[in-house]
């Protein structure tokens, strides 16, 4: 379950959860935040931040997923 996080203006922020749409909370506007893509020469999975390049690397999807979802949400949590 996604962290939800309510501005001081009445903004709802996060990571998109399909959960999100269930919960009725109004229009939503979603963008990509980064892309997770192998890459064939170093046989890593790389994780790139849009706006920031790619900035980890990891030998399971599975790893580079978890992280990118804790850079993301304390990304977020540090804007609020």
């Amino acid at each position: 379950m996604p962290n939800i996080y309510i501005l001081p203006n009445g903004t709802i922020t996060g990571l998109y959860h399909d959960i999100i749409q269930e919960a009725n909370l109004g229009v939503l506007k979603v963008w990509r935040a980064s892309n997770i893509e192998f890459n064939i020469l170093s046989q890593q999975w790389e994780v790139e931040i849009i706006g920031e390049g790619k900035i980890a690397s990891f030998w399971t999807r599975k790893e580079a997923l978890e992280w990118e979802v804790k850079y993301l949400e304390n990304k977020i949590e540090s804007k609020c």
